[in-house]
């Protein structure tokens, strides 16, 4: 149980970083995705070290590479798959 707290809490934690760098890059006109790693960064264990779980990091790990496929996804229309096939 104690295991699945932390899990919500660093989910938290990530989307809450994720929305404030993703934010500040809009503004300054730079790519989000760079806010996003930016975030991830200082909140890992050779930033701030707030996620230092080696299972947890494992976890958000795989959790945004499902979250960074489904944003690509919703980038491509089925027209473009089929102009690129030729």
């Amino acid at each position: 149980m104690d295991m699945e707290i932390a899990l919500i809490r660093d989910l938290t934690l990530v989307w809450a970083t994720a929305l404030v760098a993703g934010q500040i890059c809009s503004r300054l006109k730079q790519p989000v995705i760079a806010g996003y790693m930016l975030g991830g960064i200082v909140l890992g264990p050779h930033g701030l070290k707030l996620i230092s779980q080696p299972e947890q990091i494992k976890m958000l790990a795989e959790f945004g590479v499902a979250m960074l496929l489904f944003t690509l996804g919703l980038d491509l229309s089925l027209k473009h798959i089929m102009s690129s096939a030729k």
